[in-house]
């Protein structure tokens, strides 16, 4: 259910009408999978945190992602080979590669 999408921190309007405001939710991986509404890319400034409880479960969840997501690796996910792998494929592949 959506009761399990947390805002997190939102920033202030930078005051032109119709301008939104700076978004960070956070959100369960089950409840992320089992909403397509979550899946839905976002054109703004608004981000969202998923949660897994484990590796297994993070694999699962990269293997189900459709192609619009940005990603972003730190270096210390760059130590972990098989994540740096996995998200290599949802990501572009031209910066996967430079990464």
């Amino acid at each position: 259910s959506r009761k399990d999408i947390k805002l997190l921190a939102t920033g202030s309007s930078c005051g032109h009408a119709g301008s939104a405001v700076p978004a960070l939710y956070s959100v369960s991986a089950q409840t992320f999978q089992s909403d397509a509404w979550l899946h839905e890319e976002v054109f703004g400034r608004c981000s969202l945190v998923v949660r897994c409880e484990s590796m297994d479960e993070m694999k699962t969840l990269l293997a189900g992602l459709d192609g619009n997501f940005t990603c972003t690796l730190t270096r210390q996910l760059k130590r972990c080979r098989m994540l740096h792998l996995l998200l290599s494929h949802c990501c572009n592949p031209m910066q996967a590669a430079s990464s």
